[in-house]
């Protein structure tokens, strides 16, 4: 199997598995009756849809480019790979240097308002950061260096009693009426705003990490009024700030957020601890006992370690080139699904998924809500944009947000198969047919193994998903070999692609 399309055909079979279980789960509440699944490698899609040949073949794919690998990519692999093999060393009493992982709470704020996904302060473990590696806003990672942990922008209080001057972090839960409510809050003491200042005085003075409770006149619906209300509530850590913090600027744009796209942000921080490995030298020895190599020439000493960086190189060329074509392939069926004329949808299928996926919404909020005190929604409807993110379009109401999911995953199901049959795309012979299906069992045990945890096997597969589904899967591979041969992959600078 090309390992290019293991990541979109991965997807793939996700979509599939849940059309399966949502037909699974019909015919188990249908039990006695005969009631044959909906088969779109069989059904004839030119009566549910429409495509120009044009627009999947002979086309010209233009994707962002990536950098060629150079040798310091296969060497950053390499000691990436060593770094599995050996301790770490901490260090909490030097400065901090490039290459060193450092373990940190971070609060950033965009003209004094805390924006989303700008902290980790409330997560009970620091998160971990390399220095160098880029994962952060430009100018973050090299504002760290030279700072020596636990002597940066703050100092985090996890216990004692509450001052005036402390930046409090905690939750509470209110009861005034008929209304009650959870709600976690960061309130600066010191200036804490007309609405929180009632919480800010019940607060000082208590113990951090000790529950308490007070009743107190407050704006409970944030619209201005205030009433009765009787309050839990706990401090779980408080910060005191002190030096002058991190300032930086976000990219422009910033694909992740784009309201933040070229504004400057101040991050308070604080390190926990730094960490460095120091890589063993690559011998021979090192890669046949510890990295476990095998080398295909019998090679050993110098010419095994060059061996040895040469398949690193070509492990690392072959990724590029499998991100590029699922890039490709991605780009091509995003506006696929745009340009696909729908004439009927399968109602029945619609119905069938439509039903799974309210159930599996409603079970996924009923574990959150059991399971975590912290869970932010009251209702189905409010956990449904984060649980389906861009899936979700939250301008709908819940019913047609939710329908409209579906018919985009539906979709997302025929446009592929209207393509293999337009194009006659088939297997060579059943010989080849078996084969595929064996081919993607294998794969699809050893993807699910890793997932999971536990083992699964071909034939395992085989018995949950039917041949069916995985002859599908396995034409649907076809079609994307196909395509990447039918059209041209042009790479453009990232300016380029964002100016089509």
């Amino acid at each position: 199997m090309k390992r290019f399309l293991s990541c979109f055909l991965a997807a793939l079979m996700i979509l599939t598995l849940v059309l399966g279980m949502a037909s699974c789960k019909k015919k188990e509440e249908n039990k006695g009756e005969e009631e044959a699944a909906f088969s779109f490698y069989k059904e004839k899609m030119s009566d549910y849809i429409s495509l120009n040949k044009e627009d999947y073949f002979g086309t010209t794919i233009k994707v962002e480019k990536i950098p060629e690998v150079g040798e310091k990519d296969v060497q950053d692999y390499i000691d990436y790979m060593l770094e599995s093999t050996v301790e770490k060393t901490v260090y909490t009493d030097r400065a901090i240097e490039e290459g060193d992982t450092v373990s940190l709470y971070f609060r950033g704020s965009v003209d004094g308002v805390d924006f989303e996904g700008g902290s980790n302060m409330e997560d009970k473990a620091p998160a971990s950061l390399v220095i160098g590696s880029g994962n952060f806003i430009p100018g973050f990672e090299d504002a760290l260096i030279g700072l020596v942990p636990n002597s940066t922008s703050f100092t985090r209080v996890e216990s004692g009693t509450i001052k005036a001057d402390y930046v409090a972090y905690g939750e509470y839960a209110y009861t005034s009426g008929d209304k009650t409510g959870e709600v976690k809050v960061r309130i600066d003491l010191a200036n804490p705003g007309e609405k929180d200042k009632v919480l800010a005085d019940n607060i000082i003075g208590k113990t951090v990490g000790t529950s308490f409770n007070f009743e107190a006149e407050y704006d409970v619906d944030g619209d201005g009024t205030k009433e009765n209300a009787e309050f839990t509530m706990k401090v779980n850590f408080a910060s005191i700030e002190e030096t002058a913090p991190i300032t930086v600027t976000f990219p422009d744009p910033y694909k992740l957020n784009e309201e933040m796209s070229g504004k400057e942000a101040v991050f308070h921080v604080v390190v926990k601890e730094l960490s460095r490995a120091e890589l063993p030298e690559l011998t021979a020895e090192l890669i046949t006992d510890t990295l476990k190599y095998k080398s295909d020439k019998d090679a050993k000493g110098d010419e095994l370690v060059k061996e040895f960086r040469e398949s690193v190189e070509l492990y690392l060329n072959e990724s590029r080139d499998s991100t590029i074509k699922n890039a490709a392939l991605n780009k091509l069926f995003t506006a696929l699904y745009e340009k696909a004329e729908v004439k009927k949808y399968p109602e029945k299928v619609v119905e069938d998924l439509l039903k799974y996926s309210n159930d599996d919404l409603k079970g996924a909020f009923d574990y959150y809500t059991q399971n975590y005190t912290d869970f932010p929604y009251t209702t189905v409807e409010e956990f449904a944009p984060d649980y389906y993110g861009a899936n979700y379009d939250s301008t709908l109401s819940h019913e047609e947000a939710m329908d409209k999911y579906v018919r985009k995953t539906v979709l997302m199901q025929m446009v592929p198969f209207y393509i293999i049959q337009a194009e006659n795309i088939d297997f060579e012979s059943e010989e080849a047919k078996q084969e595929s299906i064996n081919s993607m069992a294998e794969y699809y045990a050893n993807y699910y193994s890793n997932m999971y945890g536990q083992t699964y096997t071909a034939a395992g597969i085989i018995e949950m998903m039917g041949e069916e589904a995985l002859i599908e899967e396995a034409l649907v591979n076809l079609l994307y070999e196909k395509i990447l041969e039918e059209n041209t992959i042009e790479e453009l600078v990232k300016a380029e692609t964002e100016a089509e």
